[in-house]
């Protein structure tokens, strides 16, 4: 190792971020860990991504040997396994400007980490890969493997093809820097711009193998991919936790193909060369099995037999014929509750063939269905962000839960509450509904499903008695979880109390996005944060936002994101009827903001965009859709823009949300704080192009020019400006809708979000029948034991 001092470093040295994904290697994990603390250059930031589990005493060490060295700690515990998952999850959370991804297995010099980053310091650097020692290959076995790599001409295809711009200058000098040949996932650093745009594919499941070269191949156009030669880690190879040799075989050939073909221009004989490759690691395989490994080395040719031909008779082939350099569209993964893809992936084996693999791409993979030992993931998203990553789980028994509100308003959150109290049962879920206030207007639509709401427990503002009624009414229900259906006010503080009171778990739902300027939760709730079991933020800014911001312990803090009942938008009337009934002409460019009429929903921003719009083209029309409290302060802003009305008109609140967005030709928000927005993903199923502002935990469903356009919170001039760009350009309409459909119904179905909140309630509910079964066993063998002792005490004479 190169232990001489590392070089006077730059004054501008970008932020740094280590990212480490692992599963179930604890030892290897700290000696990894161990090796980063050494360094000559800190990080700021250590991310862990954890597919498997971690006791509460390693994560302390962990978190105290951080703090000591001003280090952020931040450990996230994933459901669906997958190691392109978790390192685009990792992306989403960092916020340095770099993000080094290492293995679980390496040990790093002294002055790698600075070594690294140095290279960035030049903007035309996007990517930079460590310089590997592999301490056993470097053994017979090791060098006999190496040569029959060579000879099949293993990864030898690479991107004919180098960035544009000009050539950093740092390749002057070969013993600092040269450029890289391939990027090791064992030692990778990228900025972390470059992954959130680009995204590690995510059709490579689980033990992904190749991922790291298919993430550099498609970066090599864009951007420039050096190897720091001074940054040494070696490079452990812990083999536990790898994949069966079968899996091996099969991720190894069909992932070989699929790399390739998707990042190479293969034409004429080069699109022989994968097949060549794989033949000769074939034969490598039949002539050791006459030296050792028999067994093993049979499963593993099988596997790999098996994924040719399954990308042979895949449409894979022809799908990424035209689009074999492009970035395939993937849910963005949230945390702790990742989405999976709908149905398998390039290694996940189910044993439904014609699930499709790749989203976005439109065609399915043909999977190993003879596989024996395969997970079977649910086919519903979440992940979603994926459907939730939930895999198999044992139907739970019988739950009810009450969910506490102030009242069934038309907006968003509520909406959201009664589709997910809607499909609920279906999971073993009982729902109920309790407003602190009267019941609302949307009462009448969840009796009506069946639902018992509740009203009027909340008498007047401090109504002391709230909470012995709320404690009342769950011991008459003999509900199992309380859920508040938003955080923070009258409903979070009367329901914490009254779910003390009746011994009750108490879960948040959040649908308020917390920041350093405005903190959501008022004192009192604060106090009260330590008696919530549970706060269920709808994304992974969300998430860290209540740990940054309201001092949420982690550990507390779960992420279900947001869903939609997708039947609502099958059978949407004609377009033309729609716009012919909102007066629309057929030029007309229709736009709607579609929220309540709260002041943080910032209609004057829509207003001040629509005067601004109206005065350069007649064509543009301009609808505000809801109600609120603040209907009296829009209609009065709306005056005084004094536009037609026929250029912007006040629709009130509409019960047809879907069938007005499919008459539309865009809807948007333009908030200066938002969560995560349930009219987002309406726009989207109705095949409506969505604006929206890029905060809170929106971008982890707006992708800007693919699944929407992101624009400034609370800018009359980007979001005209955004609105101008839709109405030129009608293949970019044609392009956010068909992506914004695809994610919406793979990433975001409604049964999949009540599959996982369902599944967080069944476990609350089991801890608390637990933990009152223990406390009563408790209470019985203590009065037995009590009798038995006063008996053995007492004079036998006075025994009756």
């Amino acid at each position: 190792m190169d232990d001489r001092p590392v070089s006077s470093l730059p004054t501008d040295m970008p932020s740094l971020a280590v990212a480490i994904c692992t599963k179930d290697r604890i030892a290897s994990l700290c000696k990894t860990i161990e090796s980063v603390w050494e360094q000559s250059y800190l990080p700021q930031e250590l991310i862990v991504i954890d597919d498997g589990t971690m006791s509460d005493e390693v994560w302390e060490d962990i978190a105290f040997g951080c703090q000591d060295r001003g280090i952020v700690w931040k450990y996230e515990k994933k459901d669906l396994p997958g190691l392109t998952r978790s390192r685009n999850w990792a992306a989403e959370i960092a916020d340095s400007d770099v993000i080094l991804f290492l293995d679980d297995d390496v040990t790093c010099d002294p002055n790698a980490l600075a070594e690294v980053v140095r290279l960035f310091v030049d903007p035309s650097v996007g990517g930079v890969t460590a310089n590997l020692l592999e301490p056993k290959l470097d053994t017979p076995g090791g060098r006999r493997y190496a040569q029959w790599c060579k000879w099949a001409r293993w990864w030898a295809l690479q991107p004919r093809v180098k960035p544009t711009t000009s050539k950093p200058k740092v390749l002057n000098d070969s013993s600092v820097a040269v450029l890289a040949k391939w990027m090791s996932g064992a030692a990778m650093a990228f900025r972390r711009e470059l992954v959130l745009t680009h995204r590690f594919d995510e059709a490579l499941a689980e033990y992904a193998l190749g991922e790291d070269r298919e993430f550099g191949y498609r970066l090599a156009p864009h951007t420039w991919l050096l190897e720091a030669r001074r940054a040494k880690i070696t490079h452990r190879r812990e083999t536990s936790g790898r994949a069966n040799p079968r899996r091996l075989g099969y991720m190894t050939s069909f992932n070989y193909l699929y790399i390739l073909n998707k990042t190479c221009n293969l034409r004429g004989w080069r699109r022989a060369e994968p097949y060549y490759s794989l033949l000769v690691l074939a034969v490598r395989l039949l002539l050791g099995m006459a030296r050792d490994q028999r067994a093993e080395r049979f499963a593993e040719l099988r596997g790999m037999m098996s994924g040719a031909v399954a990308w042979l008779n895949s449409g894979a082939r022809a799908i990424l014929k035209s689009a074999r350099t492009s970035d395939v569209p993937h849910p963005q993964r949230g945390r702790g509750t990742q989405t999976a893809l709908r149905g398998a992936s390039v290694s996940d084996f189910n044993n439904t063939p014609g699930a499709p693999a790749l989203p976005g791409l439109g065609d399915t993979f043909p999977l190993d269905s003879n596989r024996s030992d395969t997970p079977t993931l649910n086919t519903d998203p979440s992940g979603a962000p994926a459907p939730l990553g939930l895999g198999d789980h044992p139907t739970p028994g019988l739950t009810r839960a009450l969910f506490v509100t102030n009242r069934l308003e038309p907006g968003g959150a509520e909406r959201m509450l009664i589709d997910l109290a809607r499909h609920l049962p279906a999971h073993g879920v009982t729902p109920s509904i309790a407003c602190l206030k009267d019941a609302g207007p949307l009462a009448s639509q969840a009796r009506d499903m069946g639902i018992t709401v509740h009203e009027h427990l909340l008498k007047f503002k401090y109504d002391f008695a709230a909470a012995w009624r709320l404690a009342r009414l769950i011991r008459e229900q003999q509900i199992d979880v309380c859920v508040v259906a938003h955080s923070g006010g009258d409903r979070m503080f009367w329901t914490t109390l009254a779910a003390r009171l009746a011994r009750r778990p108490v879960d948040v739902w959040s649908h308020w996005h917390p920041t350093d300027e405005q903190r959501h939760l008022e004192r009192p709730n604060r106090v009260l944060l330590h008696w919530v079991d549970q706060i269920i933020a709808l994304g992974s800014a969300h998430r860290q936002a209540w740990i940054d911001v309201e001092n949420a312990p982690a550990a507390k803090v779960t992420v279900v994101h947001n869903g939609i009942d997708l039947t609502r938008f099958e059978d949407l009337p004609p377009r033309e009827s729609v716009r012919a009934e909102l007066g629309l002409k057929e030029n007309d460019f229709a736009v709607a903001l579609v929220a309540n009429l709260r002041p943080e929903k910032r209609h004057d921003v829509f207003i001040a965009a629509a005067k601004l719009l109206a005065s350069e083209d007649d064509r543009y029309r301009f609808f505000i859709v809801g109600g609120g409290p603040s209907e009296s302060d829009v209609r009065r802003a709306v005056e005084a823009a004094d536009l037609p009305e026929r250029t912007l008109t006040m629709l009130g609140p509409r019960s047809d949300i879907p069938q007005l967005l499919s008459g539309l030709d865009a809807c948007c928000l333009c908030s200066d704080i938002e969560c995560f927005s349930v009219v987002m993903l309406e726009a989207a199923a109705a095949g409506c192009p969505f604006i929206g502002p890029a905060v809170g935990s929106m971008t982890e469903f707006l992708t800007h020019q693919q699944t929407g356009l992101a624009i400034k919170p609370a800018n009359p001039t980007s979001l005209a400006d955004a609105v101008r760009t839709l109405a030129a350009d009608v293949a970019l309409r044609q392009n956010i809708v068909a992506n914004a459909k695809t994610r919406v119904r793979e990433g975001f179905a409604l049964d999949a979000v009540a599959t996982r909140f369902a599944m967080l309630l069944h476990a609350e509910a089991d801890r608390t029948r637990t933990s009152a079964s223990r406390r009563i066993a408790t209470d019985i063998g203590r009065h037995w034991q009590h009798g038995l002792d006063s008996i053995r005490t007492a004079d036998s004479r006075t025994v009756r």
